[in-house]
């Protein structure tokens, strides 16, 4: 029973990092909208979107990931039965990997991929540390 509360913490954390992700890029949308005409299936053209973004839209993006990381690890740690910090990891992890498959599936510039992916795992932690605080 444990290990399936801890499976449904890892899922509910995940599922509520994604819908934050989902609610920040909504929001950076709306401050930063796309070119009229810009077709989001065409690799190259959402390539030239990105590359043309302000500072501001790439800040907002990194803030709304660094926030979605910290509320998968605090989430998997306060919701887990045992091992909160082994739950924040796992949580953690994936939403990396998803992060991960963000940053490389859709074009976007390096120094950027390098500090997205700076967004994930450090927050996790912190979100689990304090999720988890007291509890093992």
């Amino acid at each position: 029973m444990r290990l399936l509360r801890g499976i449904a913490s890892v899922l509910a954390a995940v599922i509520a990092g994604g819908l934050v992700v989902l609610a920040v890029e909504t929001l950076s949308g709306r401050f930063y909208p796309p070119p009229p005409g810009v077709d989001h299936r065409d690799p190259q053209a959402l390539g030239a979107f990105i590359a043309s973004m302000p500072l501001g839209a790439y800040a907002l993006l990194v803030a709304g990931w660094a926030l979605a990381a910290f509320l998968v690890g605090w989430i998997a740690a306060r919701l887990a039965a045992e091992k909160p910090m082994q739950y924040a990891w796992i949580a953690g992890g994936l939403f990396f990997a998803a992060g991960l498959i963000n940053l490389f599936g859709i074009p976007h510039p390096t120094w950027f991929r390098l500090v997205g992916m700076l967004a994930f795992l450090p927050f996790s932690y912190l979100g689990g540390r304090l999720g988890g605080r007291g509890r093992g």
